[in-house]
């Protein structure tokens, strides 16, 4: 079911989020490497290719934020899907210009909103480009972000 051997970075400094994600990705399929600040990830990069990277924002060392414009320097253009607890517009704003394909707010998702989301972006979109852009709604119970595709008119 899932497309073959895509892996995926995780980027967390939250050890028991960090490994639930792992254990729930790798369960259906994915290689996963973990990730625990900002640095370790940017050494996997240089080492390895991933197919997507989920990101925290606020990290010791080097931050999320740090990260993005590292791999924007670099034209590095892997999928990015931020999980954060930032959700402030401006945090929103920032991310946005680097291209993230989506934002979740940790304290608004459980793990399972977000392998479904890595699940389905992975296997329903491993030969496009990131060409998505994320826009944030609210509704009545909690800050949500939705994907929009810049190629729609």
């Amino acid at each position: 079911m899932i497309v073959e051997s895509k892996k995926i970075l995780i980027v967390e400094d939250e050890r028991p989020l960090a490994r639930a994600l792992e254990l729930k990705l790798s369960s259906i399929g994915f290689k996963t490497r973990t990730a625990f600040d900002g640095q370790e990830a940017l050494d996997y990069l240089k080492k390895d290719r991933f197919d997507l990277i989920l990101l925290d924002l606020v990290m010791p060392n080097v931050s999320g934020f740090d990260v993005l414009l590292k791999l924007q320097q670099a034209k590095n253009k892997v999928p990015i899907i931020i999980t954060s607890n930032l959700g402030q517009e401006d945090d929103l704003k920032k991310v946005q210009a680097f291209g993230v394909l989506k934002y979740f707010i940790k304290s608004d998702v459980g793990i399972i909103e977000i392998v479904n989301y890595v699940r389905d972006f992975l296997k329903n979109n491993s030969q496009k480009t990131n060409t998505d852009k994320i826009i944030k709604t609210k509704d009545s119970h909690k800050n949500t972000t939705k994907i929009k595709n810049k190629n729609k008119k």
